[in-house]
């Protein structure tokens, strides 16, 4: 072993060489040297676009600095894009970030330059401390979101790529990213027409979901990371390190900000109107469901 980790070290170098020790494994430390080496990126990138943001006081490339660094940073750990037994795994997941990452941040630039704010930033904008946590936890949801894709690149593949995990990873992905696109478009569509500005959608998919956008981005994220396991289910810390991805993000969007925030939004605007109160009470708030029948009085 390298005799240069019983030199004193110091920051998040310092926490890599420990866990190195720890693990006992030349390989498993160098892999933990790369993530670390990932998040350092991701976090001084987020932190410096977070310094011009509260100088700008501006939210406007938030969303497109989040989605664009997933992808900087599935590209940066790739080591081919090559399809083939060994590296074909690592190439469909960074391709399915890169398109998932390319749409979304584009969508959401796109909407926030038409809009000219986003409403979850009426406050923080406005507080420095507030506006840098939330690029702070942009940067802790970007490394833990990528980390299956990240592993995948940076591990050995365990199974040769087309295992039975590669293609259902694959299926829920394409499902999930369908699902995300179409309700977007959707609603999209339904806000340009002038007479809906003060109504909410209720048509095609948001018949059957109240957030089926958020339902798609979970269902692809999970597929991402079914469609890793054929490398990282071979140990314990990897596949533990892997499920937090989608596990953070069911939790993001289900209990911290997506759902609940524009759930208290809708209640505030419609909650007093019997067709809302209908809708919601006949729609499932996440998995796509049929609508409940009314009961007849």
């Amino acid at each position: 072993r390298n005799t240069n980790h019983t030199i004193p070290h110091l920051g998040t170098m310092a926490v890599i060489d420990q866990l190195d020790e720890a693990l006992g494994g030349v390989a498993a430390g160098s892999v933990w040297k790369q993530l670390g080496l990932c998040l350092g990126c991701d976090m001084a990138l987020q932190w410096v676009l977070a310094v011009f943001a509260i100088a700008l006081q501006t939210e406007k490339f938030y969303d497109l600095a989040g989605a664009s660094t997933h992808v900087l940073l599935s590209i940066i750990t790739l080591k081919s894009f090559s399809f083939g037994a060994d590296e074909g795994r690592g190439a469909m997941l960074t391709a399915m970030v890169m398109v998932w990452g390319l749409r979304l941040s584009s969508f959401l630039f796109m909407r926030v330059i038409k809009d000219g704010k986003d409403r979850r930033f009426n406050v923080a904008r406005h507080s420095p401390p507030l506006f840098f946590a939330f690029w702070t936890i942009q940067g802790l949801w970007i490394i833990i979101g990528a980390t299956p894709v990240l592993l995948v690149n940076l591990l050995p593949s365990q199974t040769p790529f087309g295992a039975p995990t590669d293609i259902v990873g694959a299926a829920m992905w394409v499902v999930g990213f369908l699902f995300e696109y179409v309700a977007d478009a959707q609603k999209t569509e339904f806000k340009a027409k002038e007479e809906n500005h003060k109504r909410f959608i209720t048509t095609g998919l948001w018949s059957w979901s109240r957030h089926p956008n958020y339902f798609g981005e979970i269902l692809l994220w999970c597929g991402i990371f079914v469609g890793s396991l054929g490398t990282i289910s071979a140990s314990t810390q990897w596949l533990l390190l892997g499920a937090a991805s989608p596990a953070f993000t069911i939790f993001l969007l289900t209990s911290l900000s997506g759902i609940p925030l524009l759930e208290a939004a809708a209640k505030k605007r419609w909650g007093d109107d019997p067709a809302y109160q209908a809708y919601k009470k006949a729609t499932s708030v996440l998995i796509p469901m049929p609508p409940k029948k009314a009961k007849a009085n």
